[in-house]
């Protein structure tokens, strides 16, 4: 019988046990088996962290590598592209005289306002 299957059985016996026997009891072996799993989990967890700390010794040692000197390559100045100058004419600004809106414009909207019917609602069908 491997372990896992042994272990199985176990906990079986517990589960059954908490049935058949008296509370007590019951609480009692739900005590042994919850610190039996807190020290499973407490050693699983010192071994992680003992492989992790291995690990960050060997990549805190850094490797010796040569170091070779690069050549400095001389630098070539990159021409500029003649652009051709643009042939831009300067826009006027309108005057004040065309954008604004004068007293006789106001008068013409306003009559215009008053000429046409407000629409009134249409009782339902």
């Amino acid at each position: 019988m491997d372990y896992k299957s042994e272990m199985l059985k176990w906990i079986e016996i517990v589960k059954q046990s908490s049935f058949e026997k008296p509370l007590e009891q019951a609480l009692d072996d739900l005590k042994i088996v919850a610190s039996v799993t807190k020290d499973l989990s407490d050693r699983i967890e010192m071994r992680v962290r003992k492989g992790l700390q291995a690990s960050d010794e060997t990549k805190s040692k850094p490797t010796q590598v040569k170091k070779t000197k690069k050549k400095k390559l001389p630098k070539v100045p990159t021409p500029l592209p003649q652009l051709p100058k643009p042939n831009v004419q300067k826009q006027q600004q309108p005057s004040a005289l065309s954008t604004a809106v004068s007293s006789n414009d106001y008068e013409r909207l306003k009559q215009n306002k008053s000429a046409s019917a407000p629409i009134t609602p249409q009782p339902p069908i």
